[in-house]
């Protein structure tokens, strides 16, 4: 059962009677549901993480408080269940037998004895003895007594295999008239033939020529064949000593994780495929062995024979004259044969060779032909017979092994590894997903399992996606992601830390607005005569590009271009926003907005100008309202209005009043929100909204709420994972279905967040030196605070230490964790803003080269060091680029090039 599910789905598919035991074990157990265990954790005033998909109690009644000490550890009755259970899923994994309440128990014990890996090994090593004893034996050694030391062992071989079936058949249900049954019968007993005592007794070995010899080599080179099927079952060795698994664990110098532990169902599924091709690939072996001598000519010599004959033809001849003559012409033609000449009696005639005569008897061969004996060595044919029989068993071991490995890399490659992985996700997720989604489970149908793997893993990912960004906690899986990267440095990840305040200061306010329904208002093209109220000129080609550098405006040019913006939006009439209404609330903003490097008037009309710019160049394919325009632009105008130059942290840490006031819940952006509609309330005439009626001001107010608390960094993961769900169900912004982006309230919302929070972070995508000036003003108000935090001696937070912080890798992580997340969904969604994103890109590359510039100018660093740390800075570049360069340039264009 794995973790974070409160029950088990079970398949038919591959129920097998471990799994059926495990399945009623674990039906014996009462479930308590998750909330109850929460519930009762908080009642104790404990902090728990609850590991366990259900506690366990029922029949342990009173036994359930009991604790033992065991090697240190304190473990309670439902923890021993529950580890009983996990021993049993183990076993199960293995390929084990589990009991299942009806069988003895001692049955179940002599399985898990048998399967031990020492009973296992011992298995193999016998196996191996009884295949090649007899063969090495003739290359070693040339007596008698050797065979007869090679019969004893072969006996004590027959009686431990003849056991270990019997223990298999009153163990193993299911091995009784199986494969291996059946294989196991014919390999056992087929040792028979190879004990000379009984080989001898049964006329074995007076089987000489013909189809006689093929037959009895057929059927003894198939017997050991069948013995050898044995290698099948005792692979499940490897597993259980995990041989393998370190082997692979060596090589890849990569350590276990723990989802290993959790593929209990998949591992089954895959020990049974493994064994069932196995099988097949033991009984393939099996029939090629078998027909191979069948198919194939006995090329035994006949030369002594014919010369025995040949000799009876001179039976009484003169020894000398005629018969010695003869047989050493015979001595010289059969020299350099497989069977040499020792002796020869022809009648009375009796004459010896140079050749000695053999100690053993299998080593000597004998031609009779009436009075005829003629005594051959055949010492070399056999060893060459033995050599060749190793040889041939070596072969059959390495070709069972080789495919079987074969087969199951294979199955695990295109089967088994893609299964795990949509099954361990679908048991972690199955239970969140129908509390996430209002719609009832029905059955597969037959044919949905004839997908392809990879489609249904690629559909198995999308939901995972989907489900992680549902259910996570406002984003904090995102967040969780970038503490787990290993390339990502600890100062990096103490960034986000800070910024999310670790996802414990995340404010619950939501704000929701409704798209009007009168339909959209077209952009004007003609800028209304308000020369009294902004007497300044505007260059049209520079606001209507991203070229826009507000730095090296006044604030009357500013208050011209802010006009420009509002009536090229259709905004600027007597019955929305008058000229001097808007003239008014600017006076306004610029008394209220502080003097600060990075949050004064100036940062908030570039960021006003970004949201100008993107309702502008994305208004052909998402068209936004007129009170949507309207409420975009006002809260751009005033989303950091009043800011104090310290983040929320340091107001929150240092107990400022205005924390005080929030309750340390979005502290900055609701005194922003305040503030605006103080000015509002406060001065009428600076009112951009007084020209509404009630419905219409609540609507604009709700989105303003909405957008300037959305401003805030601990919300942004939250952000980034909504667009990811929206990405997921719809595709990207230039698909067919992007006609269904943004039709409801909550995605109107959505959007006009997104818009003013992309262009709050949007320095990073601006022009390389637009983006310079901006990173030297707000790395300038970080030091200004890491001062005020030394002055009270506080922990410096990140980035804010002018002493060690390091100004190019700062803008790295800057971009890379917080920035291009959130614009790589933004120019997928909306694909005009691709220039900004690319810019971004651009601007990477240069801070990453600025990293390299610093390494190789340390004088303290080695030039071996300055080249690991640049060639680590590269492959980082060249990686943010694979990321995201397909986004702007498409997959055909190759990122690498462009790094």
């Amino acid at each position: 059962m794995s973790e974070g599910n409160e029950g088990e789905v079970k398949s038919a598919e591959f129920e097998s009677p471990a799994e059926s035991a495990v399945v009623e074990h674990e039906a014996t157990i009462e479930l308590k549901p998750m909330s109850e265990v929460a519930a009762a954790t908080e009642a104790s005033g404990k902090r728990t993480s609850v590991k366990s998909t259900a506690a366990l109690g029922g029949k342990t009644g009173s036994k359930s408080s009991r604790k033992s000490i065991l090697n240190g550890t304190i473990e309670t009755a439902e923890q021993k269940d529950l580890t009983t259970l996990n021993r049993m899923r183990r076993q199960t994994q293995l390929g084990l037998p589990i009991p299942d309440g009806n069988e003895p128990d001692w049955r179940w014990k002599l399985c898990v004895i048998l399967d031990t890996a020492f009973v296992q090994t011992l298995t193999m090593f016998i196996l191996f003895l009884a295949l090649f004893i007899g063969d090495v034996t003739v290359l070693c050694t040339s007596t008698n007594s050797a065979d007869v030391m090679v019969s004893s062992v072969l006996v004590v071989v027959l009686v431990f295999f003849t056991c270990d079936m019997f223990l298999q058949c009153i163990a193993r249900k299911d091995y009784n008239n199986s494969f291996f049954f059946y294989m196991d019968l014919l390999g056992t007993f087929s040792l028979v033939t190879e004990i000379m005592w009984i080989s001898e007794a049964i006329g074995l070995d007076e089987l000489e020529e013909g189809t006689l010899l093929r037959a009895s080599r057929t059927s003894r080179v198939g017997a050991r064949a069948a013995r050898m099927t044995k290698l099948v079952r005792l692979l499940r060795v490897l597993r259980m000593t995990r041989i393998m698994k370190l082997l692979r664990l060596f090589l890849n110098n990569k350590k276990e994780n723990a989802e290993k532990e959790t593929k209990d169902a998949t591992s089954l599924i895959a020990v049974r495929l493994s064994e069932s091709i196995s099988k097949q690939v033991a009984a393939l072996t099996m029939i090629a062995i078998l027909f191979t001598p069948l198919l194939s000519f006995s090329s035994e010599e006949s030369v002594a024979g014919a010369y025995a004959n040949l000799f009876s033809d001179y039976v009484g001849e003169d020894c000398t004259t005629t018969i010695e003559p003869l047989a050493e012409s015979m001595n010289d033609y059969m020299a350099d044969s497989y069977q040499q000449p020792v002796s020869l009696i022809v009648g009375t005639c009796e004459i010896t060779f140079d050749k000695t005569e053999p100690s053993r008897d299998k080593d000597k061969r004998t031609f009779k032909a009436d009075d005829v004996e003629l005594l051959v060595d055949v010492s070399t044919q056999n060893d060459e017979i033995a050599g060749l029989n190793i040889g041939l068993n070596l072969f059959v071991v390495f070709l069972l092994t080789f495919f079987s490995l074969l087969q199951n890399s294979t199955c695990h490659r295109l089967l088994v590894t893609p299964l795990e992985h949509m099954f361990v996700r679908l048991q972690g997720i199955a239970s969140d997903l129908f509390k996430a989604v209002d719609v009832p489970v029905e059955a597969t149908e037959d044919g949905a399992g004839t997908e392809e793997i990879g489609t249904m893993e690629n559909i198995v990912d999308k939901l995972a996606r989907l489900v992680m960004n549902v259910t996570s906690n406002e984003g904090s899986h995102k967040v969780d992601a970038i503490l787990n990267d290993d390339s990502l440095s600890q100062e990096a990840k103490n960034y986000v830390l800070d910024i999310t305040h670790k996802l414990d200061h995340v404010s619950a306010i939501t704000s929701i607005a409704k798209p009007i329904q009168s339909g959209d208002v077209k952009l004007r093209t003609e800028i209304q005569d308000s020369s009294e109220f902004f007497p300044e000129k505007v260059d049209t080609e520079l606001l209507e590009s991203w070229n826009f550098d507000v730095l090296t405006l006044t604030n009357e040019q500013i208050f011209s271009y802010i006009l420009k913006m509002f009536d090229m939006l259709g905004l600027i009439s007597d019955d929305l926003v008058e000229a001097r209404v808007l003239r008014n609330l600017l006076d306004l903003l610029v008394l209220n907005y502080k003097e600060n490097p990075y949050h004064n008037f100036k940062h908030i009309t570039d960021v006003t100008h970004t949201v100008y710019r993107m309702i502008s160049v994305c208004f052909a394919t998402t068209p936004v309202t007129e009170l949507e325009r309207l409420a975009m632009m006002t809260a751009a105008l005033a989303h950091d209005l009043q800011h104090p130059g310290q983040n929320n942290s340091y107001l929150i840490y240092t107990k400022d009043p205005l924390a005080t006031t929030y309750n340390d819940l979005s502290v900055l952006e609701n005194l922003h929100v305040a503030a605006l509609f103080s000015i509002f309330s406060e001065h009428p005439e600076a009112n951009l909204l007084r020209n509404l009626d009630e419905q219409s001001w609540w609507e604009v107010r709700r989105m303003v709420v909405g957008m300037i608390l959305h401003t805030d960094m601990t919300k942004h993961f939250e952000m980034v994972s909504k667009l990811d769900v929206v990405l997921e169900l719809r595709g990207d912004g230039d698909s067919e279905v992007d006609k269904n982006y943004f039709s409801s309230s909550d995605d109107r919302q959505l959007l006009v967040n997104l818009l003013l929070h992309a262009s709050d972070i949007s320095n990073p995508c601006k022009p390389w030196p637009i983006c310079q000036k901006w990173t030297e003003c707000v790395i300038q108000e970080f030091f200004e605070q890491g001062d005020m935090e030394k002055s009270r001696n506080m922990t410096i937070s990140v980035n804010m230490d002018r002493e060690t912080t390091n100004r190019p890798l700062s803008q790295v992580n800057f971009i890379e964790i917080i920035v291009a997340p959130l614009w790589g969904n933004t120019a997928r969604l909306l694909p005009p803003t691709n220039e900004l994103l690319e810019n971004l890109l651009y601007n990477r590359k240069q801070w990453g080269e600025c990293c390299e510039a610093d390494v190789l100018a340390d004088p303290n660093k080695t030039e071996e060091q300055k080249k690991e740390e640049t060639g680590k800075i590269k492959k980082r570049t060249e990686a943010f680029f694979k990321k995201y360069g397909p986004i702007v340039w498409g997959e055909s264009r190759d990122s690498d090039s462009e790094a």
